[in-house]
């Protein structure tokens, strides 16, 4: 899988599917689906419509995950 994200990466623009590979592979569990939601409520990654296709920027849809994430959290009776 490591070698189809670099490839993934090196796309200026990659399909709701290969985006949600793209994320899971990096770290982000992602579906296909999620981002479908995204796009028809609001709050996911940006995209563009080339015919009926939705199309991802990879680097940007990286961007948005790594935006959602929390800060660093301790858990129950840790110190910092």
């Amino acid at each position: 899988m490591e070698k189809q994200t670099a490839a993934f990466k090196s796309k200026p623009l990659v399909t709701r599917a290969e985006c949600a590979e793209l994320l899971t592979d990096e770290g982000y569990p992602t579906t296909k689906g999620t981002l479908q939601k995204l796009a028809s409520v609001g709050g996911g990654p940006e995209y563009q419509i080339f015919g009926n296709k939705a199309l991802y920027r990879p680097a940007k849809a990286i961007e948005w995950a790594e935006s959602r994430l929390s800060s660093p959290r301790l858990y129950a009776g840790q110190q910092a």
